[in-house]
């Protein structure tokens, strides 16, 4: 969830998404996630790299699209508390090269 103490919000529309949503900054820092991010991937930390949380060679290349202003998508595999997850990530572009991702977990 963005914190509005911290956070502009511009970015408190990740809350209103229904799958785990993040907004990765151009520094490949995480600037929001809502809750839904938040219980799959518990590793997430705020003005920290998304890739503590996620460690997933294929999302920088996603990432790196949505940077050029492309719209993508693929699929990782990821664990967590155990459990694996069958994840299709979608990538988008934002202000400033800033990256909208969602995770839906087939």
């Amino acid at each position: 969830m963005a914190n509005s103490d911290t956070q502009p919000a511009t970015f408190d529309f990740v809350d209103a998404i229904p799958v785990a949503a993040l907004v990765i900054s151009k520094e490949d820092a995480l600037i929001a996630a809502n809750g839904v991010a938040r219980q799959l991937l518990p590793g997430l930390r705020e003005n920290r790299s998304y890739i503590t949380a996620i460690r997933q060679p294929a999302l920088e290349a996603l990432i790196g699209s949505a940077r050029n202003g492309m719209s993508v998508s693929g699929y990782i595999r990821h664990t967590s508390a155990g459990v694996d997850h069958k994840l299709n990530v979608r990538c988008g572009p934002l202000p400033l090269g800033h990256v909208l991702m969602c995770l839906v977990d087939e």
